[in-house]
């Protein structure tokens, strides 16, 4: 059986899911995601941020379903997040394998882009 890519919903539909899964688990009190932001160097006031953006993106991007330009601009937006949570594992020097995760969300950010349609303009 050939290898198909999976749907565009389902792309977006697992982004967004598994965002929601983060925004729950940095909303709710741990030592592990205390931990990681003093290993980061990132100050408290930003955990109610992360959620936010995090909550964010996910209603941008279910509402994208329906207006591509929309789940477009939420998934570039959701690629420079990546992009600046590699970063900060570069800036204190993270072992690559830490990264890991923030790649593959970058990855998957970068594919639910793709799979937003470009309208393209109609003639009058």
């Amino acid at each position: 059986m050939p290898w198909t890519p999976a749907s565009p919903k389902r792309v977006v539909l697992g982004l967004a899911g598994s965002l929601v899964l983060s925004a729950l688990y940095d909303a709710v009190p741990n030592h592990w995601f205390e931990d990681e932001f003093e290993h980061l160097r990132l100050p408290r006031w930003f955990r109610p941020l992360f959620v936010l953006a995090k909550t964010s993106a996910v209603t941008g991007l279910l509402i994208g379903l329906r207006s591509s330009r929309l789940g477009r601009l939420i998934a570039r937006a959701l690629v420079a997040y990546f992009v600046l949570a590699i970063g900060a594992h570069v800036r204190v020097k993270d072992d690559p394998v830490r990264c890991i995760p923030a790649v593959a969300m970058l990855a998957w950010s970068a594919l639910a882009a793709r799979t937003f349609p470009i309208a393209l303009p109609t003639s009058v």
